[in-house]
């Protein structure tokens, strides 16, 4: 193979029942005269069951999957790894239990020419049931003016998303002093990086090729208290060496806020969670906010839910939030 023009980069942990269409999805790929691509896989299972996925996949697709094995548990690392082992111009994280259409590598390489080649294109996906089925009521394709990318990005949750990227490989950086093990909503931690650097980012709402599967096993759906306590701790870690200035202080706020929410939608779901727990939960994110008033930041009026949600713990209303996050986990 010519040298790849795209690194399809897919983290994995265990034999998950969805792998398969994921890599199906991968190989069948069409191409053009224009470009080429790999698929990288970073598996973090124990070593008989890594031997078995690198095995079953060989005998499906010969040599066409790139296996590397992390022992160090985290996605944030196996991210890492497989960036360092891509040799694609672009890199495109796919996980382990979602699949693209079989043109999406085409129609991106198609908008990424139409527009210069930027740093990073940026486009939407399609939420879908465990069986793969797409269901409109899980996604709205989110539209908003280019001049406004950055601004929704850093004030928001909207294009945190790694899967939804398309980056050049040059532009990948990280702290390696970061506890990557304990992270688990790592998507921004990469993304901040990547798109303060990029020189130039578009966003292609139209392209919906992506199908992000609703995994009720996945990690995001079984996290733990001390799992989220952790995550916490590192996400503030990390956040706070970005840049001490006002708008990293906003940053901060505005991202801690959002980490504690995807958190404890998934800590809600945990039968064996106490309000000792919920509680020790909520002033530990409480505490790591800086002392700046919400109202300043205009465009959490985009983001109505969150901003409840921030000044009920600020307030330490936690019985209410913890009702909140039961009527999040029934209508997600």
């Amino acid at each position: 193979m010519n040298k790849p023009f795209f690194s399809f980069l897919v983290p994995n942990y265990g034999y998950n029942k969805f792998i398969f269409d994921c890599f199906d999805s991968l190989v069948n790929q069409k191409t053009s005269k224009d470009f080429d691509y790999e698929i990288l896989v970073c598996d973090q299972s124990d070593l008989d069951v890594f031997d078995k996925i690198k095995k079953d996949t060989k005998e499906k697709y010969g040599d066409r999957i790139r296996f590397v094995h992390n022992d160090i548990k985290g996605v944030l690392r196996a991210r890492h790894t497989l960036v360092r082992e891509a040799k694609g111009e672009y890199c495109i994280f796919v996980d382990s239990d979602d699949f693209v259409d079989n043109d999406y590598l085409f129609v991106i390489y198609e908008n990424l020419k139409k527009h210069n080649f930027p740093d990073i294109l940026i486009h939407n996906f399609i939420k879908c049931d465990e069986s793969g089925k797409d269901d409109p009521n899980l996604y709205t394709p989110f539209i908003c003016d280019e001049k406004y990318l950055m601004d929704f990005f850093i004030y928001s949750n909207f294009f945190n998303e790694v899967v939804r990227k398309a980056f050049k490989r040059s532009l990948y950086e990280i702290d390696e002093k970061v506890d990557m093990e304990s992270v688990i909503c790592d998507d921004w931690l990469l993304s901040f990086p990547l798109m303060m650097k990029a020189k130039s980012v578009i966003y292609v709402p139209e392209i919906q090729k992506y199908h992000y599967r609703m995994n009720s096993n996945s990690l995001t759906h079984t996290v733990k208290f001390e799992r989220a306590m952790k995550n916490l701790a590192v996400h503030d870690q990390y956040l706070s060496k970005l840049a001490p200035n006002n708008l990293q202080k906003k940053i901060f706020d505005s991202q801690i806020a959002m980490t504690y929410v995807a958190l404890g939608d998934m800590l809600i779901r945990d039968k064996t969670l106490t309000s000792k727990q919920f509680k020790e939960f909520c002033n530990n994110a409480r505490d790591h906010f800086y002392d700046i008033d919400i109202n300043d930041t205009e465009l959490y009026e985009m983001s109505k839910n969150h901003k409840t949600i921030y000044k009920l713990l600020k307030n330490n209303s936690y019985w209410r939030l913890k009702w909140i996050f039961r009527i999040r986990k029934l209508l997600h």
